[in-house]
């Protein structure tokens, strides 16, 4: 009973993590790029597949993969 509306939450839910996946992901690369090289823990290429494949090496990114910087980006 009631399956349908089931079907349309299950695609809005996942829709809505795609698109939290996306954003998430653009704004890893965006840093990555932004970021000399010296201060990323590894190679900029790897972090960059790694973050492709799923949101949760965008979050290992953003915990273990920047070195703390001690001077501000540059715009």
């Amino acid at each position: 009973m009631g399956g349908m509306g089931h079907k349309k939450t299950n695609k809005a839910a996942l829709a809505l993590a795609g698109v939290g996946y996306i954003i998430v992901t653009a704004f890893t690369w965006r840093d990555i790029r932004r970021r000399p090289s010296s201060d990323i823990r590894g190679d900029k290429r790897v972090w960059f597949v790694l973050t492709a494949l799923n949101a949760g090496n965008s979050v290992a990114y953003w915990i273990c993969g920047r070195r703390r910087r001690r001077t501000p980006l540059a715009s």
